[in-house]
């Protein structure tokens, strides 16, 4: 795979206001089909046998079909073509009403794609007014559900599709044959017949008949994203050079690689009007599909509003913790960072979206006056929260001020004796970053690792406290934030969280024919989540039952 192809990906690809977005390669899914239609496991797919009065009758043995996504232009984004594939077989009509005279046509090998059409105007325009309901049956596509069944449903819905004559392969006809080609214009007026009869049923299917969907799983558990609107269009790839790219020493045609894009919403937010333009690859190299998380709905709500939305008040309550340490006296109460509660500072201890970063800027202090003593603590939480664009890392850096000092006055109140002054100062900076990982069984793990950096400290008391602290032997310090982090800030559950929600998502993509796996996650220069969809060879379970 070209790097370039890589750069181009990450750097260019833009989700233009969809909140996220499934893409399926052409080659997976026919791969699919090929599985799905197995002529040992269900030969009732591959059966064809129809009569149409006045048009003749054909007995076939079909191949698998398959799907082309129309993409000869860069406009072309609601067509695809769904083929009936004859792999033997034979049509019989009548050459004259008067003889009863009957032509046999052998149909090997013939290959007759349908047209279908998903955009939003044929939609809004069923066929057929005798089907008043005919929207709600044939959009066979809802927000989160794409089983193989479904796509099937949907791409060899009689009702969206009409024959691509053009692209038609009738091998074994020729002039000598068929001199006048009127063998092939009766074949033609016979499927054309076929079809209209076919476009009476909402549900029917190009290849004949019409499935029934399996139940859902009802251990599948909601997805942490639940899409609540869904537009279809294709997503032509690009090369980024002239060179024919190679695979495993296979050489790879680009159209492999264009995809349908199943564009959602959530939320109840409203679909963007525009199609998804084209700006960047989705698919490169031997990829199967991918899956993208925009930056608003996977940084701006997941992980701020979410999933790090109380990371801040776990380092406030940490600062506490240190600040304990750092004042070393004792105060009429457990909370040193500011004069009220820690209830009433808890509402400032929120993010704000600044951009490509999310940010936290707070300041405390806590006083007290006595007769003769003054204390006071002085702290800071500087925070930010960025994903790394190109890599696979969230990134949490966290500056803490600690100021602790309290000065004593001579009862002469003029600095006599008797009066001292005692502080602490201290810097400590955190950097947690969250690195996403797949494994080997094609599931996510979020690895959080830590940084501690003790950068300053000042006291005005005794040595050996200072090294204690903040000197010599600050790895103390380090292993006592580290255990702060640990229990207080939790990285690791935090970190499991994260990848249990991006492990629930694919359980939506293709249910009942093989699992999804993720692969290679990463996030653009834009911010999105790219995760790789790859397939984990399964037996395919049979969840349809013929009905026609």
């Amino acid at each position: 795979m070209a790097t370039t192809e890589v750069d181009s990906r990450l750097k260019d690809f833009d989700l233009q206001g969809f909140h996220q977005i499934i893409a399926i390669s052409q080659d997976k899914i026919n791969a699919n089909l090929r599985v799905r239609f197995d002529p040992e496991l269900q030969p009732e797919l591959l059966s064809f046998k129809h009569e149409i009065p006045m048009f003749g009758l054909s007995e076939a043995t079909l191949d698998p079909p398959n799907v082309e996504v129309c993409t000869e232009s860069n406009i072309e984004t609601k067509r695809s073509r769904f083929f009936l594939n004859f792999k033997t077989g034979s049509y019989k009509y009548k050459t004259s009403v008067e003889t009863g005279d009957v032509e046999t046509l052998t149909i090997d090998g013939w290959k007759v794609p349908f047209f279908v059409a998903y955009d939003e105007q044929t939609l809004a325009k069923p066929p057929d007014s005798s089907h008043p309901d005919l929207k709600s049956k044939w959009a066979k596509l809802e927000p989160g559900k794409y089983s193989l069944s479904r796509i099937i449903m949907f791409l060899g819905s009689a009702p969206l599709s009409s024959i691509d004559w053009d692209r038609a392969s009738c091998p074994g006809l020729s002039k000598d044959n068929d001199p006048y080609g009127m063998k092939l214009v009766c074949f033609k007026m016979f499927l054309g017949a076929y079809l209209s009869t076919l476009q009476k049923d909402p549900d029917a299917l190009t290849l004949g008949y019409t499935i029934k969907e399996a139940a859902p799983d009802p251990t599948d558990k909601a997805p942490t994203f639940p899409p609540t609107a869904v537009k279809i269009q294709n997503y032509r790839y690009q090369p980024c050079s002239d060179t024919q790219q190679a695979i495993n020493g296979i050489t790879v045609p680009p159209n492999s690689r264009d995809a349908f894009v199943f564009m959602e919403m959530t939320g109840g937010a409203d679909m963007p009007h525009d199609e998804l333009q084209r700006k960047g690859n989705l698919i490169i190299g031997n990829m199967s599909g991918a899956l993208v998380f925009s930056k608003e709905l996977f940084f701006n709500k997941y992980l701020v509003e979410n999933a790090l939305s109380t990371v801040n008040v776990s380092f406030l309550d940490m600062a506490n913790d240190l600040m304990k340490w750092v004042d070393g006296g004792n105060w009429d109460s457990d909370w040193l960072l500011t004069n009220g509660s820690r209830e009433e500072a808890l509402p400032d201890v929120k993010w704000t979206i600044d951009e490509s970063k999310a940010k936290l800027s707070w300041k405390g202090q806590k006083s007290y006056n006595g007769l003769s003593m003054h204390r006071s603590t002085d702290s800071s939480l500087e925070t930010e929260l960025t994903t790394q664009p190109r890599a696979n890392k969230i990134i949490i850096t966290s500056k803490m001020k600690l100021g602790s000092s309290m000065s004593v006055h001579s009862m002469g109140g003029h600095g006599g004796a008797g009066g001292y002054y005692k502080g602490t100062d201290g810097v400590v900076n955190l950097t947690i970053e969250f690195v996403i990982l797949a494994d080997e069984d094609g599931t996510l793990h979020v690895q959080p690792e830590e940084k501690i950096d003790l950068v300053s400290a000042d006291d005005s008391r005794d040595a050996s406290l200072i090294n204690l602290i903040f000197g010599k032997e600050n790895h103390q310090v380090g292993d006592f934030i580290k255990g702060k982090l640990h229990d207080v800030v939790r990285t690791k559950h935090i970190g499991d969280a994260i990848a249990a929600d991006l492990n629930e998502k694919k359980q939506l993509v293709f249910p009942g024919s093989g699992t999804f796996s993720y692969k290679d996650p990463k996030f653009s220069d834009a911010g999105d989540l790219l995760i790789t969809l790859d397939l984990v060879g399964k037996d395919i379970e049979k969840d349809k039952t013929l009905v026609r």
